[in-house]
């Protein structure tokens, strides 16, 4: 006879999605969102980096739910890498929405002045995400994080020849 909680070596979970829906149905949203971030950095935490791509959907989704309580930059990085790893094994899947949608979520993360301060990261963001843009037939999207893109490497461009 199966409970309502199933346990194996590395995980409970609910044995009936009604449970987990009547949960999140009763749950209040500010804990809710609490619960994910606590969840998303355990995880973060306590996965080894060889693992890191077999968990990544699990771990960038409990960051989305909670995305407005990340509050330190260095976790906001963190966590937009997480992004852009999802929205990489999410595209090779041929998910291209989905893909676009951690893109996105990784871009939002790392705010407004994200080509002055993480501009690398910032960087693989817009191409993948101008990629699957266009793997997903989103033509206009894919055309504004390109322009946004090239305006912001021929400045950095710019810059770093000018200070060497």
């Amino acid at each position: 006879e199966q409970g309502l909680i199933v346990t194996t070596e590395t995980s409970y979970e609910f044995a009936y999605n009604r449970i987990l829906e009547a949960v999140y149905d009763s749950a209040n949203r500010v804990e809710l969102a609490s619960l994910h971030l606590k969840i998303g950095r355990h995880l973060l935490e306590t996965t080894r980096e060889e693992d890191l791509w077999e968990s990544v959907f699990v771990i960038a989704n409990h960051f989305s739910r909670c995305l407005n309580l990340l509050e330190s930059e260095t976790e906001k990085e963190k966590a937009a890498s997480i992004c852009l790893l999802a929205g990489k094994k999410a595209k090779l899947s041929a998910a291209y929405d989905a893909a676009l949608d951690y893109f996105d979520m990784g871009i939002e993360l790392l705010g407004e002045n994200r080509w002055d301060t993480r501009y690398d990261l910032t960087f693989a963001l817009y191409l993948n995400a101008s990629e699957a843009a266009f793997l997903s037939t989103n033509y206009e999207k894919m055309d504004r994080l390109t322009d946004e893109a090239i305006g912001h490497t021929k400045k950095h461009w710019i810059d770093r020849k000018s200070t060497s």
